[in-house]
């Protein structure tokens, strides 16, 4: 068994008998599908694929809607589609070719919602009421950030480059909290490194504020000689609840490592640094989500050969770990770090499930694009210390969740367990004094 070092909050979350399941969308009619939402309550996931196909999906009846331009296929139109976010009501938005549109599961149709320049959406409101994204310009393909409100179109302010610090050739759009009050964007600056700005909905409540977080954080300078620590500090994803941001940074005197992950805190305008611990300077960390406890998922990028990994920091932990070695007791994520591809992408508020694709075992010969929602809560009973058997000497197979220590029960397969407070891995540990459970 490999040994390795695990920190208190990891092993705090990990269960002894778990449910936890990975599903994959099927994949043999069409083995181009890249999912890289999930709808709130995990029912939809949307996405699109390597051919320019839209799709949302129902992971609860199976089917899978297509959203396909009359244009798919006519090399001289840009005519590609993308849902980008979907809600519980299983309506998304996204893109067909340069038009901004939402998309109907129910019906199998798309809509172009009239907004009269190139544009896409990245994110909706839970009552769709409010669609954020951005709009450039064709001839210079400089952005802009835009968002819809009950099917008008506004322009959200942009900061000029002498408050920002840098040069700022454009702004747009990510992500967004539950209700639109407040957006996830960035930077377009030359470096091509993207630096956050957050816009917040004024007290007039039709009317928003940016703040360029990015300002105290990001050293946009040739020399790297300004006070910021960073060259890079782009975000990901903006949780549901409008709490936390995803973020990918470097520190700019870290020589040794590429770039790693970080939480932003939005509400104490706090940055807390997440321990990557197989960085070096071709493996970097990439955020993709984060859910409204502040887990946060994302992957291990190798720069040389493009190898994905996925990874997840828990709520609480400041150490990202492999997905399968979080999640042990699921064997297809192991596989797909043995494919060579994982990437997650989003994960529901409440951290229940996670979704993403990756390289799966199409036939004998060949990978193709696979699919998965992953359910990560536990449902199976559990005994408790107290309750369980013990071999001879007071040793036990034990896990840590909630609070409390679970062993395994008896006739269980055996699975990999930790020794009390994270030291090296073992099968079997010496059962502690009560009162320290």
């Amino acid at each position: 068994m490999k040994k390795m070092l695990l920190s208190a909050a990891f092993l705090a979350a990990m269960t002894s008998v778990s449910a936890q399941k990975l599903t994959y969308v099927p994949y043999a009619d069409n083995g181009y599908l890249m999912g890289t939402y999930i709808s709130s309550d995990g029912r939809y996931i949307a996405g699109g694929d390597a051919g320019g196909q839209g799709f949302i999906y129902d992971t609860q009846n199976g089917q899978i809607k297509y959203f396909v331009s009359p244009e798919n296929g006519d090399e001289t139109k840009d005519a590609s589609t993308e849902v980008r976010a979907v809600n519980p009501d299983g309506t998304g938005v996204g893109y067909v070719g340069d038009k901004l549109c939402k998309f109907d599961f129910n019906t199998g149709e798309y809509t172009d919602l009239g907004v009269n320049e190139p544009a896409l959406a990245n994110t909706m409101s839970t009552d769709g009421s409010v669609i954020g994204g951005y709009a450039w310009d064709e001839s210079t393909y400089i952005q802009h950030p835009i968002y819809l409100k009950d099917g008008v179109k506004y322009d959200l302010p942009m900061p000029t480059s002498t408050w920002l610090g840098y040069e700022a050739n454009g702004f747009g759009l990510t992500g967004a909290n539950a209700d639109g009050s407040m957006f996830l964007g960035y930077v377009q600056d030359d470096f091509a490194a993207y630096p956050i700005c957050v816009w917040v909905l004024n007290q007039d409540g039709k009317t928003y504020s940016v703040i360029p977080v990015s300002k105290r954080f990001y050293d946009s300078s040739i020399e790297l000689s300004g006070p910021q620590p960073m060259d890079y500090f782009n975000g990901a994803f903006m949780s549901a609840n409008g709490r936390w941001v995803a973020l990918s940074v470097h520190n700019k005197d870290n020589t040794e490592q590429s770039y790693t992950l970080a939480r932003y805190d939005v509400l104490n305008d706090a940055l807390e640094y997440i321990s990557c611990p197989e960085a070096t300077q071709t493996l970097a960390y990439y955020a993709t989500a984060i859910s409204n406890d502040g887990t946060m998922i994302g992957y291990i990028n190798d720069e040389m050969s493009n190898a994905r990994t996925g990874v997840i920091c828990l709520a609480g932990d400041t150490v990202a770990h492999r997905l399968s070695e979080a999640f042990p007791q699921v064997p297809e994520l192991a596989q797909l770090d043995v494919n060579e591809l994982n990437t997650p992408c989003c994960i529901t508020p409440d951290g229940r499930y996670i979704t993403g694709f990756g390289y799966v075992d199409l036939d004998d010969e060949n990978l193709c694009f696979g699919t998965y929602w992953i359910d990560t809560k536990t449902t199976d009973a559990v005994d408790k210390v107290s309750g369980c058997s013990r071999h001879e000497g007071g040793r036990l197979l034990w896990r840590r969740w909630q609070g409390q220590a679970h062993c395994r029960p008896q006739g269980s397969a055996p699975r990999q367990v930790r020794q009390w407070q994270g030291q090296e891995g073992g099968g079997e540990v010496i059962l502690p004094p009560a009162d320290h459970l």
